[in-house]
């Protein structure tokens, strides 16, 4: 009976140490920093109803402050049916976590190729925190395998029902093409989700921006299967020339 014992005294001992010397996942501050940049910066891009009354309508997808006066970039295909007088953004401000702030918002720059818009909050208050975008891109292959995180509004049911979602990734391509545009594509390790259209994708090492979210990459096909995020690169000159473009300045 003493010899059992100690074999299992024996046993919780190196039960103990095991437990004690194994590392179990947790997130650091450099992720929960860009976890928190992420949140703070991506708006809900939507329109206004026809009435004028500026109620809430149409929600077209997603978009991020990239400064501190109100510019916001977005995928340039939310627009395709949208009437450009009715846009607003919505967002959470820093200051105050327990409500939106709903903006009127004007389309300042479209790019001519790229799946890329950018539009100016009208009256915008400084409560925001931006992302900042990667300077340059000595090529799209260095990409290759970065952890990213993804933010956006995700159709979630009601219009009520309308919170920022995080989501980390990989950067598992950067061999594709929108065949469309024949413009380079960054495929995600996600499937798309609705919703998430002009979302950042913001380096975790980093938090800088180095794509925007064009949607699920689809070929025609009759078979159903899984269907990557992709997203449009984006770098500083493409903001510098937005800003050159803009009328409101």
């Amino acid at each position: 009976m003493v010899k059992n014992q100690g074999a299992k005294h024996h046993c919780l001992i190196i039960s103990l140490i095991f437990l004690t010397g194994c590392t179990f996942p947790h997130i650091s501050s450099k992720q929960h920093y860009v976890f928190s940049r992420v949140r703070d910066a991506v708006v809900h891009v939507g329109q206004f109803t026809q009435g004028g009354d500026g109620e809430i309508g149409q929600l077209l997808g997603s978009g991020f402050f990239v400064d501190h006066e109100g510019t916001v970039v977005t995928a340039k295909h939310l627009l395709k049916n949208a009437d450009e007088d009715r846009l607003y953004i919505k967002y959470i401000p820093i200051g105050n976590r327990n409500k939106f702030h709903i903006l009127k918002a004007k389309v300042i720059y479209q790019h001519e190729i790229k799946d890329l818009a950018f539009l100016k909050a009208i009256n915008c208050p400084s409560q925001m925190r931006p992302l900042s975008l990667i300077q340059k891109l000595d090529s799209l292959g260095s990409l290759g395998g970065e952890i990213v995180f993804i933010g956006g509004f995700p159709r979630l049911g009601s219009k009520t029902v309308d919170y920022p979602i995080v989501r980390r990734a990989i950067i598992s391509s950067t061999e594709f093409t929108d065949a469309q545009k024949d413009t380079p594509l960054l495929l995600l390790d996600l499937e798309g989700a609705p919703g998430f259209s002009g979302s950042p994708v913001a380096l975790e090492r980093s938090g800088q921006v180095v794509g925007v979210v064009t949607g699920s990459v689809r070929r025609r096909s009759t078979d159903q299967g899984y269907y990557p995020q992709g997203a449009t690169p984006i770098i500083q000159s493409d903001y510098d020339e937005a800003m050159r473009a803009d009328p409101l300045q």
